[in-house]
């Protein structure tokens, strides 16, 4: 049994959400000529829990293969939290050759750890923004003393303390991965289960202009897998060949320098994730044989000014979040689309959304999107030109987030409204005409940061959620004689409101149901004016 000893003092918060790239940094050339050679991984966990002080979750790598984790003695809440005798055991599921590096990140306090393995570990220990480490820098043990498993990993702590992630760079033993490689210049890839094509897996040289290849071995690549490029921190620009027929998951995650990214008509799908967090991405066009884009395909990329759609694309699903974030003023949704969802596009850019007019799922008008029947708001641009916003009378529904962060100042709602979504930032609106819309309820966050300072709630509403009006600027606020519920924090941190009245008596307001926190944060309301007096809060 080999023990290697080495002591370094790192702290420690946990949660899990496990993402895995490739680490192109140690892939040697050599795996240019075999074809089942150790294939570098990167394991990141972070946030593993919110409340849960053990138990298990299995994720996959960039690569196919599972992880398993298992943890015990954490403290619950955000981030993670180690104790005296937190552990953490990690089987790493495909035979490891050896451990390159583990990295603790953003460690907030010291912990002594004990690190067994059941492979060699020829790497370093690193962690990032440890407080006052100079004289702590024998605080962790590793040794090779697990036999039973050789894929296993335990982490074992020995005080209080929390970071933000732990990240793993491993190799997988030779002769072991869980796929065939095959070589084509600077590239892995594997042959498909057709036998007639293969995917590009790896990206291992240093170029930073890309155009893929085309062919391996004289057979097609169709597919791009999983992690491509994922975090890479050289290439400026790819271009993908017409034969390639999807885009795997995280394929560009975070390719921070892409700035060109030319996909080719042939094009069926682009993956999650795909392009999320491409800082200098500025435009794309989607070639017209693309038929589905997922979610948070191209969120984040800050600086994506322009997306091209045709009115001849054959795109039939946009999936959540696919261009959130980014920084287009206008988006084109072609007659092909059957399934989108409304959040797909929330950028603060956003002046109007433009749908085909033989789609038969969506409507515009006037730039807001709509369901077909217009009895449903989906999203109104948060960018949008005008502060008035008089919502047509056949609108039923306003979906959740349908009108977040928008720019109106003055709103008249539908007479025809039932349901009024939740989490709706009314951080600019000064007016509300209710029209004599038939709702009863107000859920959560539905007008919270408004800037009403007389605020009427008309007759019919019986329950006031979550935070409805949290953070707004009302002066006054008068409530119906209908009201029977008002639930917690539903007038959060409205220190500016001072008069609050109730259409009803004294003892009609004692019989509503009020949270302990609906009023937390109301520093200049002491009491309910009735009809006949004054309700002590």
């Amino acid at each position: 049994m080999k023990n290697n000893k080495l002591k370094v003092l790192l702290p420690l918060s946990l949660s899990i959400v496990a993402v895995l790239g490739v680490c192109a940094s140690i892939v040697n050339k050599s795996y240019n000529t075999v074809k089942s050679e150790s294939v570098p991984y990167v394991l990141e966990i972070a946030n593993l829990t919110d409340s849960a002080t053990s138990g298990q979750a299995t994720v996959k790598t960039s690569k196919g293969n599972d992880v398993k984790i298992n943890f015990d003695g954490l403290t619950g809440g955000e981030g993670i939290l180690v104790n005296n005798g937190s552990t953490i055991e990690i089987d790493l599921s495909t035979p490891v050759s050896s451990i390159k590096s583990v990295e603790f990140c953003d460690c907030g306090a010291y912990v002594d750890i004990d690190i067994e393995t059941g492979f060699e570990y020829d790497g370093s220990i690193t962690y990032y923004n440890l407080k006052e480490i100079t004289d702590y820098m024998n605080a962790a043990s590793i040794s090779r003393d697990i036999d039973d498993n050789p894929n296993y990993m335990k982490l074992s702590f020995e005080n209080t303390s929390s970071f933000s992630a732990i990240k793993i760079t491993y190799s997988c033993a030779p002769h072991s991965n869980p796929y065939a490689y095959d070589t084509t210049g600077d590239y892995l890839c594997k042959i498909n289960s057709d036998g007639d094509s293969y995917t590009l897996v790896d990206y291992i040289g240093t170029d930073t202009v890309l155009t893929l290849p085309s062919t391996v071995n004289g057979l097609p690549v169709t597919e791009i897998y999983d992690g491509f490029l994922y975090n890479n921190k050289i290439v400026t620009s790819v271009t993908i060949p017409s034969n390639y027929k999807s885009i795997g998951y995280n394929s560009f995650y975070a390719c921070n320098f892409l700035s060109t990214l030319n996909l080719s008509e042939g094009l069926e799908s682009i993956g999650q994730n795909v392009c999320e967090y491409c800082y200098g991405l500025e435009s794309i066009s989607i070639p017209d044989s693309v038929t589905m884009i997922s979610s948070a395909a191209f969120m984040c990329c800050t600086n994506l000014k322009t997306v091209t759609i045709n009115a001849t694309s054959k795109l039939t699903y946009l999936y959540s979040a696919a261009f959130r974030k980014t920084g287009i003023s206008t988006f084109f949704v072609p007659k092909t689309v059957k399934v989108m969802t409304a959040d797909l596009i929330y950028c603060s850019n956003l002046t109007e959304i433009v749908v085909d007019p033989e789609n038969t799922i969506v409507k515009s008008i006037d730039g807001i999107l709509y369901d077909y029947d217009v009895e449903t708001l989906l999203r109104y641009p948060e960018g949008k030109v005008g502060d008035t916003y008089i919502m047509p009378n056949t609108v039923t529904e306003v979906n959740n987030y349908a009108m977040d962060n928008c720019p109106v100042k003055h709103l008249t709602l539908s007479s025809s409204l039932e349901v009024f979504g939740d989490y709706q930032d009314f951080n600019y609106l000064e007016s509300i005409d209710w029209n004599n819309a038939p709702l009863t309820e107000l859920n959560s966050y539905t007008l919270c940061g408004n800037q009403i300072e007389d605020l009427y709630i008309p007759e019919g509403i019986k329950y006031i959620g979550f935070r409805v009006f949290s953070d707004s600027s009302s002066v006054s606020i008068h409530l119906p004689s209908t009201i029977e519920g008002i639930g917690e924090t539903a007038f959060y941190n409205c220190d500016d409101l001072t008069n609050l009245y109730f259409n009803g008596t004294v003892a009609e307001f004692g019989e509503v149901t009020i949270s302990d926190t609906a009023f937390t944060g109301c520093t200049s309301l002491t009491c309910v004016t009735c009809t006949d007096g004054n309700f002590t809060l």
